[in-house]
This record gives structure tokens, C-alpha cells and sequence, in this order.
């Protein structure tokens, strides 16, 4: 064989030996993407009616949507409430809880939520499997985040409940959703009088509302903005009390959706009569500075007559 021939092999052998390195390589990070990947959004194949015709079918990987203004807004699988969920830029503090199928925007600097949302269908209202939990929980992730959390000790003997944001008897098919109504970020400071009377009245209403409706997108919090210009009262370590709550619900009716708000005052005395405290979501967007329902496909009716 000539010296030619020789390195035309060995120059062939080292091509060969490089188009198996490069396959190689490909196939190792192909297994640690495959090991690695976690999905935001996993999938969920809990049945809930009158919600697949209505919202996204499932999904098990993230999807976000470009506002106009170039905002990205976190885009769940229809499981926690694809409606329910207003448009917001700052996504970084959205959490979402998978076991308590919610979502929270959450406010490092008042340790409260700015809202939860989530879906109450007619399966879920009408069922109870699990009695309450019996204790709240912090939030570990926020501790991972590096971020001021709540604990349920900040509450102690401050004169305030630990208000539900998304109510316990809404997750109650098994103990891990019940629970997870339990972890401090869906909790905030109310007055009893607000939490045991009006607030408690408003949350079986609502439960009611499902059993007849069905499929409700629900947005709920309080007001971490106050009225007077200064800072809100803190207890504990530094947990805001809002001086309002407010509680916004949703349902497709027909080919629209029919939408009311809530604003009630966190004081002892307020009316026990929720319906006084009937307003607009419009309103509550106003108050708030957040767009409630900004993710409906159409702008929602509000009309008292379709609720009362």
C-alpha cells in the first residue's frame, strides 16, 4: 500500500472517530435533558365537568402568551383555572400549588397574596371526602427563594384569624388539596368578624353558585394597598393586615361569561349580608390595579339578577 493510501485511512479513521464523538456527546445530553426535565404545568387527570369545552385541554409543559405591551402572562393548564388567572408581568412571584390546584402572585413585602386564583367546579363543591386539616403551614419555598415568608406563630394572639384565601371546604376531595389551603402564602390577617360572619357566608354562597353554575373562576385577596396614604397595620414579624378583602367570581353563561366582585371591610362590625358588598369586577380592577378576568376571551357581563 502506498504512503498516500495509508493517510487517506488514517485521515478517514479520525473523521470516523469524530462523527462518534459528536453522536456521543449528542446522546449524553439528550438523557440528561430526558433525567432533568420537570414540567411547570404536569399533567392532571382529576375529571371535573363542563370545563374541557371551555378552557385549554391538559398540557405538560409551560406555556406563556405576549401581551400588546410585551407583558408575559403565565398561561396553566386548564386544571388551575386558565381564566382565573389575571395577565401580570412580574411571573417571577406566581406560584403555583398543584396539589391545591391554585394559583397566588405573591407579595414578599407584605407577606400576603396580591390574588389567588383557581377553578370551583360542581364536582368539587358538592363532594367532601376529608375533614378540615388540623394546622398551617409555612411556605417553604419561599424560604428557597430567599423571600420574607409567614408563619402561623405572626398570628398569634394578634387579635386577627388566619383568613383562607382558597377556602378549605373548596379542596376538600383528599387530604394533600385540603392541606394545601393550609400553607401560609393562601393565608392573610382577618378580623373574626369578617372571617367567621360574612366572609364564611360569602365562601358557601359561592359553593352554591358552583352546584348550579358550574366550572366558577374565582380571584381572591386582600387589598394590600391602604386607603389613607401610609403604611398598613403589620403583625408578627412584619405581615400586613389589608384593610379590605375582596373576592371576584366568573362562569360562562352561554355564549358570554357573567361576572360579579366583592369588596368588604376587615372589621369586626362589618354587614353580615354580603350582597351589600356587591360591586363590579371593574371596580375591584380599579381598586386593586389588577385585571381581574383579564384573561377572559370576551368582556363579562355584570348583572346582580344572574347571581341574587
Amino acid at each position: 500500500m502506498t504512503r498516500g493510501a495509508k493517510g487517506r485511512r488514517r485521515n478517514g479513521g479520525g473523521l470516523s472517530g469524530f462523527i462518534l464523538l459528536i453522536a456521543l456527546l449528542c446522546a449524553v445530553v439528550f438523557i440528561v435533558s430526558a433525567v432533568t426535565y420537570a414540567p411547570l404545568f404536569p399533567q392532571y387527570d382529576k375529571s371535573a365537568s363542563a370545563v374541557s369545552d371551555i378552557t385549554p385541554p391538559h398540557t405538560s409543559a409551560p406555556q406563556h402568551r405576549q401581551t400588546e405591551d410585551g407583558s408575559i402572562v403565565p398561561q396553566p393548564g386548564w386544571h388551575i383555572a386558565l381564566y382565573a388567572v389575571p395577565p401580570c408581568s412580574d411571573t417571577i412571584y406566581t406560584l403555583i400549588n398543584e396539589e391545591g390546584r391554585y394559583v397566588i402572585n405573591y407579595d414578599p413585602a407584605t407577606r400576603n397574596a396580591r390574588w389567588a386564583a383557581y377553578i370551583l367546579t360542581r364536582a368539587e363543591a358538592g363532594v367532601k371526602n376529608v375533614d378540615r386539616a388540623s394546622g398551617f403551614v409555612r411556605d417553604m419555598r419561599l424560604a428557597h427563594k430567599g423571600w420574607a415568608a409567614a408563619a402561623t406563630g405572626d398570628y398569634t394572639r394578634s387579635g386577627y384569624d388566619r383568613g383562607h384565601l382558597v377556602p378549605s371546604a373548596d379542596r376538600d376531595d383528599n387530604e394533600a388539596e385540603n392541606k394545601a389551603t393550609f400553607i401560609m402564602t393562601n393565608i392573610s390577617p382577618q378580623r373574626p368578624g369578617l372571617n367567621r360572619y360574612v366572609w364564611k357566608n360569602l365562601e358557601t354562597t359561592v359553593r352554591r353558585w358552583a352546584l348550579e353554575h358550574d366550572s366558577l373562576y374565582i380571584v381572591t385577596a386582600g387589598v394590600l394597598t391602604p386607603s389613607n396614604g401610609r403604611p398598613l397595620k403589620t403583625i408578627g414579624t412584619g405581615v400586613a393586615v389589608p384593610e379590605l378583602f375582596y373576592k371576584a367570581v366568573a362562569v360562562r353563561d352561554g355564549d358570554r361569561f357573567q361576572a360579579i366582585g366583592f369588596v368588604i371591610p376587615n372589621i369586626d362590625d362589618c354587614n353580615r349580608d354580603y350582597k351589600v358588598y356587591a360591586v363590579s369586577p371593574d371596580s375591584v380592577r380599579r381598586l386593586t390595579g389588577i385585571d381581574i378576568f383579564g384573561n377572559l376571551p370576551s368582556e363579562a357581563v355584570y348583572d346582580t339578577d344572574f347571581w341574587f
